[in-house]
């Protein structure tokens, strides 16, 4: 199972991070946290810009979570790309769960493009 008995919306959210979290740091990606969470609106604001995505760290990525049930794909990605774009990173990609399965099993949304850069990458490093 994908381990998010959670009942509220945003529970079930910061969860799935944390499971990802895990299981990126598991397959060897140490460096991603999770982006801070503020309790009150005045302390978002009063904190210095913190950096796009819900995970932090991944060099050159901007990485999105959702748990959401209906899938706004379109919009869901152009948010991320807009968001990578205004930090200065290469790619923008989205982890979306998928309900009874392992988080291992997550979809991740990315443009064709930031596939076929992923896989010159990986083609590069031999």
């Amino acid at each position: 199972m994908n381990g998010l008995n959670v009942t509220s919306a945003r529970g079930r959210h910061l969860r799935f991070r944390e499971l990802v979290i895990l299981w990126l740091r598991a397959s060897g990606i140490d460096s991603v946290t999770a982006r801070r969470e503020f309790r009150k609106i005045s302390d978002t604001l009063s904190e210095p810009q913190q950096p796009a995505g819900d995970l932090l760290g991944i060099d050159g990525w901007t990485v999105n979570v959702s748990t959401g049930v209906t899938r706004d794909l379109s919009g869901d990605l152009d948010r991320v790309q807009q968001a990578a774009l205004r930090e200065g990173q290469d790619g923008g990609a989205v982890v979306y769960t998928r309900p009874g399965r392992p988080v291992g099993d997550a979809y991740v949304l990315m443009t064709l493009d930031a596939f076929s850069s992923v896989l010159r990458d990986r083609a590069a490093r031999g």
